[in-house]
């Protein structure tokens, strides 16, 4: 078949709270990006109407060769799931739509951070060492070695949510308690603003907390804080296990990085290993889109 445009191919990002789809070119450029609202995904019906949803979405959609899914839980090397506290899904339903009712073929799936990270990664040429962590209804990690993705022997490297900062902490969706996404996700955040005296009752949203933020309450100035504190407590015990060239915050919290990245590379220093002060600590370049370039990326062929 012959493309009218360079062939595109589909890379879906299944948050705990939204869908990010979107057509990504070989060069990595997003052509059409949508969001749509995240669902349980464990039946057929409800993996369907997905699939009809994008195809209403995105018109370009036909010009997709196949199609990579990112989603926001361990995957292991067989691309099988074997840890989700945020969402459900069944990536093989998932798989069947897509191929039934678009015609496409379905990579196995990959975690979402990783496929941030394979996404950010393609943005910064002569970068082989990258950690990248994702902040949002949870928080997670891609990490890139040598130019390879690292996803562990059971699919668990990069559950950076799941360390401890705070012994008998916020009890976890893990089964575990005080680990770092009960105090740096989006869930966290609205938990520590909530414990602040001097909370506006009304707030209900972790945008709501940063916009509190900008506008100089002493409650939200507060949590943010203690917030750039844990994640930079959890960043530093990171780096020491794998030392990478820089780190860089994604997901949904990571544009609001001017609030907190400078307090949190205060945190980082004062606790990392005394050769890795001044790690560069960044936001992310391609935003909200970097787990969708990613799993296209990953379609082509597991490119790491």
């Amino acid at each position: 078949m012959t493309y009218p445009h360079p062939p595109y191919r589909l890379g879906l990002d299944i948050g705990g709270t939204a869908i990010k789809a979107g057509l990504v070119s070989d060069t990595g450029e997003v052509c059409s990006l949508a969001r749509l609202e995240a669902r349980p995904l464990m039946s057929v019906s409800a993996c369907r109407e997905l699939a009809f949803e994008l195809a209403e979405k995105l018109p370009d959609l036909p010009l997709a060769e196949d199609a990579g899914v990112a989603v926001a839980g361990a995957v292991d090397l067989h691309g099988a799931l074997v840890l989700m506290p945020n969402i459900q899904l069944d990536p093989r339903l998932l798989a069947c739509a897509l191929e039934q009712e678009l015609g496409l073929s379905c990579a196995p799936p990959i975690n979402d951070a990783d496929a941030a990270a394979l996404g950010e990664l393609g943005s910064r040429p002569g970068t082989s060492d990258l950690l990248l962590v994702t902040l949002g209804t949870g928080v997670g990690a891609g990490i890139v070695s040598g130019g390879r993705l690292l996803a562990g022997a059971r699919g668990c490297a990069g559950e950076l949510g799941h360390l401890k900062v705070a012994p008998e902490g916020r009890a976890c969706s893990c089964g575990g308690s005080g680990c770092l996404e009960r105090y740096c996700s989006a869930s966290g955040l609205l938990l520590t603003y909530g414990e602040q005296p001097g909370r506006d009752p009304r707030v209900r949203e972790a945008r709501e907390v940063f916009a509190a933020c900008r506008a100089g309450e002493a409650a939200a100035l507060r949590a943010v804080s203690e917030m750039a504190a844990t994640l930079g407590r959890g960043l530093a015990q990171a780096c020491c296990l794998i030392d990478p060239e820089l780190v860089v915050i994604g997901g949904g919290m990571g544009a609001e990085g001017d609030l907190y990245l400078d307090a949190t590379r205060r945190s980082f220093d004062s606790r990392c290993l005394p050769p890795q002060r001044g790690l560069p600590i960044e936001r992310a370049r391609l935003g909200n889109a970097a787990g969708v370039v990613g799993a296209a990326a990953w379609s082509r062929g597991r490119p790491a």
